[in-house]
């Protein structure tokens, strides 16, 4: 059942204020035991949309972008503080990524006026444009004969818009959302009776609120129709889930090789080895270092993308590749028996010695 209130809340608002206006309108049914998922309106956050050189999924999407956004606001001192939620916008280079950033303090502040209302908030987000990874299941709810209450006359195309992102939150509570569509309850326990989950969707001038028993009941039904699908597509989630994070033991005898080599050739490459190991930092080991006149190919091997993008925002900031930095290759390998997997890489890049 989805209904307007007559009260108007803007992102600028209290949240207390917004957690009155959901109570008083669940406690007009007497529903405010239910687990609640909230969707702010775009003008909560900073919206902005990013690049990965590879296409990640889970918490190591989240880690990755979070460290951009670090890089983006160097010498920020509240950037520790930073919550992100995000959905991937394509699924082939260049890997694009539609992100919300929000203050933790912010994020805190509104759990607690919730908590403070006597009502259980489980999950916090903003709508991506047009549900993001979660339009399949948003048009399936769509169509599903679903007693979605009108309150107006206007067009279906206008009522479709304004229920967006109260179907976008109801779906948070399905079991294969992933977790970086939202911030999670700072509760440690939560309550996971997602068939009678309450949604709410805050717009910009105009607050609705939804219950999703609906659309959980739905989505049920859905999973046990395509179980087969289900199980396939979590067993290639977990095949494709990258291994723990470890750290590479630094070979320091091909690197001592890698030195004399070059060292014998000219005294400049002296500044690009010293260069080379200071942006490949923890997490990176370089196997491979050719050049042909001004041009490098650079080789190696790192724990996952997220260093690789490191590393490679690093040599794009120095001065010494003026042209920056181009990833000829990046491809996930297993490890040998009782060594862990890594990304292999080759870079390309045109140095300049005189810098």
């Amino acid at each position: 059942m989805l209904r307007r209130t007559t009260d108007v809340w803007q992102a600028e608002d209290d949240p207390g204020r917004l957690a009155g206006l959901v109570r008083e309108e669940l406690a007009r049914r007497e529903e405010t035991h239910l687990p609640l998922a909230l969707a702010l309106p775009e003008a909560a956050a900073n919206i902005v949309q990013r690049e990965l050189p590879a296409a990640l999924t889970g918490e190591e999407l989240r880690r990755a972008l979070l460290w951009l956004i670090r890089a983006e606001t160097e010498g920020d001192a509240h950037i520790e503080e930073k919550m992100l939620c995000c959905t991937p916008l394509t699924d082939v280079p260049p890997y694009r990524y539609w992100t919300a950033v929000m203050p933790a303090v912010q994020v805190r502040a509104v759990y607690a006026a919730f908590a403070e209302a006597g009502l259980s908030l489980q999950r916090l987000t903003v709508c991506p444009p047009g549900g993001g990874m979660l339009a399949p299941q948003i048009e399936a709810a769509r169509a599903a004969p679903l007693p979605w209450a009108q309150t107006n006359s206007e067009s279906e195309t206008s009522v479709d818009e304004e229920v967006l992102p109260a179907i976008y939150a109801g779906l948070l509570f399905h079991p294969e959302t992933p977790a970086q569509c939202y911030w999670g309850s700072t509760q440690k326990a939560i309550n996971l009776c997602r068939c009678a989950a309450a949604a709410v969707a805050v717009l910009a001038a105009v607050l609705f609120w939804g219950i999703a028993s609906d659309i959980g009941s739905y989505m049920t039904a859905v999973q046990a129709r395509d179980e087969m699908r289900a199980e396939l597509l979590l067993h290639s989630a977990d095949q494709n889930r990258l291994e723990e994070e470890t750290e590479l033991r630094a070979d320091m005898e091909e690197r001592a090789q890698l030195l004399g080599a070059f060292l014998s050739e000219s005294r400049p490459l002296r500044a690009l080895l010293i260069r080379l190991g200071t942006a490949a930092g923890g997490g990176v080991r370089l196997t491979a270092l050719n050049a042909e006149g001004q041009m490098l190919r650079i080789e190696g091997e790192a724990v996952h993308y997220a260093a690789l993008t490191a590393m490679m925002t690093r040599l794009q900031e120095d001065a010494g590749f003026p042209d920056g930095i181009t990833l000829e290759r990046a491809e996930h390998e297993r490890g040998a028996a009782g060594e862990p997997a890594h990304v292999h890489f080759v870079l390309r890049a045109a140095w300049r010695s005189e810098v």
